[in-house]
């Protein structure tokens, strides 16, 4: 069924491997290369955003958030990047 596809094939990447130019339009490059596959249960994050807003504000209030995740947690937080 869908959903049993859909995990199969779903990845995350390591918050550490997103470049700053994740967040402009055509940057980034391929983030599926920097990617992994991992379970539903291994995405710490869903990280969605708007095109429109400011991509430095963006990128700074993730790795703020990143950095609360590694002092909570002792390890690099697992994203899925909706782009």
């Amino acid at each position: 069924d869908t959903l049993t596809e859909g995990l199969a094939l779903l990845h995350g990447v390591r918050a550490g491997l997103v470049p700053r130019d994740a967040f402009l339009p055509h940057g980034g490059g391929d983030m599926y290369k920097l990617s992994m596959p991992c379970a539903a249960g291994d995405i710490d994050a869903f990280i969605s955003h708007s095109w429109r807003d400011d991509p430095d504000d963006k990128w700074e209030a993730l790795q703020d958030w990143v950095a609360a995740f590694r002092a909570a947690h002792r390890r690099e937080p697992v994203l899925w990047l909706d782009r």
